[in-house]
C-alpha cells in the first residue's frame, strides 16, 4: 500500500480534501447530535419548570393529610370497604366499633356491635360495651 506522502500531489491533495471534509461532516454530525440533545432536553425542562410554577398541583406537591381525625376516618373507611366485601368480617366490625369510639361517634358504633353481638352472643364484653355506649358512659377501651 502506497502511503500519502509517495502520492502524486493531485492525489495528495484529494486525499487530504476528503479527510478534510470528512472531518467536517463528523463534527457537524457531532454539534447537530448535541444541539438536539440540549433542544429536546431543555423542552422537558421548561415544561417540568413551567408545570411547577404555573400549572395544577400533582399528587406530589398537594399536602397529605396528617391530623389524627383524617386517620381515624381513613381508618374507618377501610374497615367500611372490608366489611362491603365480608359483612360477617369480626376483625373489621370491632376494628369499626373502636376507631368510631376514638372518633367520639358512640352512634356509629351501635350498629357494628349489635352485629357482633347478634354473630357473637357468648361474648359478653360486646353487651358490656353496647350497655355503656347505650347508657352514655364513657366506654373503656
Amino acid at each position: 500500500m502506497v502511503g500519502i506522502k509517495n502520492m502524486p500531489s493531485s492525489e495528495q491533495e484529494y486525499m487530504e480534501a476528503r479527510s478534510l471534509q470528512l472531518l467536517h461532516k463528523k463534527r457537524m454530525f457531532a454539534l447537530i447530535s448535541i444541539l438536539f440533545f440540549a433542544l429536546a432536553g431543555s423542552g422537558t425542562a421548561i415544561e417540568y419548570w413551567y408545570n411547577y410554577f404555573y400549572g395544577e398541583p400533582t399528587q406530589e406537591t398537594q399536602p397529605i393529610p396528617d391530623t389524627e381525625a383524617s386517620q381515624l376516618a381513613a381508618t374507618a373507611k377501610g374497615y367500611e370497604l372490608v366489611l362491603k366485601r365480608e359483612p360477617n368480617n369480626q376483625t373489621a366490625l370491632e376494628g369499626l366499633v373502636q376507631t368510631r369510639l376514638k372518633m367520639n361517634d358512640s352512634k356509629g358504633a351501635i350498629e357494628p356491635l349489635e352485629k357482633l353481638i347478634k354473630l357473637h352472643g357468648d361474648r359478653k364484653d360486646y353487651k358490656i360495651l353496647l350497655e355503656q355506649i347505650k347508657s352514655g358512659e364513657k366506654p373503656k377501651q
